[in-house]
């Protein structure tokens, strides 16, 4: 190439552009701003049509449902001269409902057989629980108070016990699951037919423990299976706390001899008691811990008579943590029952320690 041989001639090489402008914006620019515009509006438009039917379609699904609730058969408690029944149907039921009208009755209450009469109150007192306890089973009537009905139902309020507020007694249901939740007013009309039929009702609690045997409150004495205790004579008692490890304790191989640790502990709560040969301890589980930390003093503004009673529950729940009871002693019994049978044992008299007489003194 140097000799000139395969010289190329020389080429220009030119890029092809367009005549034309480049793009710029025009009047269609403002034409599609319109269009989203009007395409947000029929959007909400959209939405808000959307939510009218959804909120119409609601309410017609609720009239539905109030309907067709108030057409089923709803248990009706029926009280008499015999005792409380629960059972029939209700008067909102539709005509020609056979099988609902002839629904046989079932009797919760028999005033021909002795019964006990305990009243439960979460701490607000705004729950309150009427257990009625017989020696074949116990049902539980609940009520919800207001505000307004804390004076007018005082004295009601001042019996009952204190319980955990997640205590599913709270929730009261008959024997077939039925909730049995009743007015305040009602409750106490029907705590009052009760103690008609049996003056000493609320004196009296039937329990049984967790190996069936019988735990019987019968006004003066008190039956722990068959250790038998007179509340009009001196005894001792004492409330205690202790643990226990739940969980196998376990090698952890053949060749390890130490034991592995416990899956975890359970609290207990027990309620001790003594006179001359008897002894037992009532054994529970502790609600949750924080009955441990409990306020000195009522609420400020509750009825007096409230307060007294909230006063004494609050003493009652004191206790001292201390080592397991013996297993031979224990008797297990349901928790919300313990602050019941407590109270019974502080309203004895206490055992009196006098001292011995000194040589010097003979």
């Amino acid at each position: 190439m140097r000799q000139g041989v395969g010289r190329a001639s020389p080429t220009r090489v030119m890029a092809l552009v367009s005549s034309r402008e480049p793009y710029r914006a025009s009047p269609n620019l403002k034409r599609c701003f319109a269009l989203s515009a009007s395409s947000h509006v029929a959007a909400r438009c959209l939405l808000a049509v959307l939510g009218l039917v959804t909120g119409v379609l609601a309410f017609l699904l609720g009239r539905f449902y109030l309907r067709r609730t108030s057409e089923r058969t709803m248990p009706r408690l029926t009280l008499d001269a015999t005792g409380v029944r629960l059972g029939g149907a209700a008067t909102r039921a539709r005509l020609g409902d056979a099988a609902a009208m002839s629904r046989p009755s079932q009797t919760l209450v028999d005033f021909s057989r002795p019964f006990g009469m305990t009243l439960l109150a979460n701490r607000a007192r705004d729950r309150i629980v009427l257990a009625v306890t017989t020696a074949e089973r116990a049902v539980y009537f609940g009520a919800r108070l207001d505000a307004d009905d804390r004076p007018t139902y005082a004295s009601l309020i001042a019996k009952a016990s204190t319980v955990s507020d997640d205590d599913a007694v709270l929730d009261a249901t008959g024997p077939d699951g039925t909730p049995l939740q009743v007015r305040i007013r009602d409750l106490q009309d029907l705590a009052t037919t009760l103690l008609r039929a049996d003056r000493q009702a609320f004196d009296r609690c039937f329990l049984s423990d967790t190996h069936g045997l019988p735990v019987v409150l019968d006004g003066p004495t008190l039956c722990i299976g068959r250790q038998g205790f007179d509340l009009r004579a001196p005894l001792e008692w004492r409330a205690t706390l202790f643990q226990e490890p739940f969980g196998a304790l376990m090698p952890l191989s053949d060749l390890d001899a130490t034991l592995s640790p416990s899956a975890g502990v359970m609290v207990y709560q027990a309620t001790w008691v003594r006179q001359g040969m008897s002894e037992s301890v009532l054994v529970s589980l502790l609600a949750s811990l924080s009955s441990l930390a409990l306020p000195e003093s009522a609420p400020q503004g509750e009825v007096p008579e409230v307060a007294s009673a909230v006063l004494r529950d609050l003493r009652l729940m004191q206790a001292t943590p201390d080592a397991p009871p013996p297993t031979e002693l224990r008797v297990g019994i349901e928790r919300m029952y313990m602050l019941r049978l407590r109270a019974a044992l502080d309203r004895a008299p206490r055992t009196s320690y006098k001292s011995l007489p000194s040589a010097a003194t003979r």
